[in-house]
C-alpha cells in the first residue's frame, strides 16, 4: 500500500475526514519506513484460505507498507491463529469418526452426573476453547487440511488417567452382552444410551442394566427381524406383560419365519428363524 501525504483534514477524532491527499513517492515513503517505520509480525487467521497466515508487517503508524512472510513464526502465535480459526469453522471442521463421536459424547454423560475429575466434553464446550482440549496436536498445524491429521479420540481423553479410561469403559461400556449371546453396541447421546437390537434377541431378559452406576437409562430399541423399530422402551420387564402382546399380533404375520412365543420371559433369545432353531436343536448331521 502507498503510503498518503495528507494535505486537508476535516473534523477531529473519529469524527475526521481526510479532504486531500496524494500519495507520496516511492523513496519519500521509504525514507519514512527506515526513519519512522517500525516491524510487527502477525498470525492471523485467514477465513478466506481457511489457512493461518503469518506476515512480518512494515508498518509506517496506520499503514502497512509491505507485507512478507514470517516463516519462523512464533509456534504459540500460529497456535493461538488457528485456535480462532477453530472458533469460527466451528467443530464441523474436525475430522470426527463414529468412535470419537460416541467417546464425546460418554464423557460427557459422565462429567454431567459426576462431575471432576471428567472434563466437560459438551460441543459447547469444546467449541469454546478448542485450544484447551486439542492441546499439543496443533503444534504445526496451520490449516483446515491439516486438521484431519488430528487424533480426536486422544485428544478427548486429555487429561484424564489410563485408571479412569478403564473406569469409563466399565461404567458407560461401548458394548453390551445380550441374551442372543452377542455383543451389541450401544449408541450415546447427549442425555441417554441407546441399545437397538432384535426383538427375539431379548426373549427370556427381564432387565437390561442401567449405566453409569444406576445414573443413566438405557433405552431400548425392539426392532422386527427387518431391522426396523418395533417398540421402544426402558423398562423390559414391564414392556414383556404389556406392550408385547400387540407387537406380536402385528408382526407374526407379516414374519413368520421367525418366532414369535407367547411368554417371551421364558423363551430362548435367538437371531435365527425357527427353521435355524430346529436345525440348532438337532445337531449337526452326519
Amino acid at each position: 500500500a502507498a503510503a498518503l501525504a495528507v494535505a486537508t483534514v476535516d473534523g477531529e477524532g473519529s469524527d475526521a475526514r481526510i479532504l486531500l491527499a496524494t500519495a507520496l513517492p516511492d523513496a519519500v515513503r521509504e525514507e519514512l519506513a527506515v526513519a519512522e517505520g517500525h516491524i510487527q509480525c502477525e498470525a492471523r487467521w485467514d477465513g478466506a484460505s481457511e489457512r493461518v497466515r503469518c506476515e512480518r508487517l512494515l508498518r509506517l503508524d496506520a499503514l502497512v507498507l509491505e507485507r512478507t512472510p514470517w516463516p519462523d513464526a512464533d509456534p504459540e502465535a500460529v497456535r493461538a491463529a488457528l485456535g480462532e480459526g477453530l472458533r469460527q469453522l466451528g467443530l464441523a471442521a474436525l475430522p470426527w469418526t463414529a468412535r470419537s463421536r460416541q467417546l464425546q459424547h460418554r464423557l460427557s454423560l459422565a462429567h454431567r452426573h459426576l462431575g471432576a475429575p471428567w472434563p466437560d466434553r459438551s460441543p459447547q464446550a469444546l467449541a469454546a476453547d478448542p485450544e484447551a482440549w486439542l492441546g499439543p496436536q496443533l503444534a504445526g498445524l496451520q490449516s483446515r487440511q491439516d486438521l484431519a491429521r488430528l487424533d480426536l479420540e486422544e485428544a478427548l481423553w486429555e487429561g484424564l488417567s489410563w485408571d479412569d479410561r478403564g473406569r469409563l469403559d466399565a461404567w458407560l461400556p461401548e458394548e453390551l452382552p445380550i441374551p442372543s449371546g452377542r455383543r451389541a453396541r450401544i449408541a450415546y447421546g447427549e442425555e441417554e444410551g441407546v441399545l437397538a437390537v432384535k426383538l427375539q434377541e431379548l426373549f427370556g431378559c427381564q432387565a437390561l442394566p442401567l449405566l453409569l452406576e444406576g445414573r443413566v437409562p438405557l433405552t431400548v430399541h425392539l426392532l422386527t427381524p427387518a431391522g426396523r423399530p418395533a417398540a421402544i422402551t426402558r423398562d423390559l420387564a414391564g414392556f414383556w406383560p404389556t406392550g408385547y402382546a400387540e407387537v406380536r399380533r402385528e408382526l407374526r404375520g407379516r414374519y413368520p419365519r421367525h418366532p414369535w412365543p407367547e411368554d417371551p420371559r421364558t423363551a430362548v433369545a435367538t437371531a435365527l428363524t425357527q427353521a435355524g432353531l430346529r436345525r440348532t436343536s438337532r445337531g449337526p448331521q452326519t
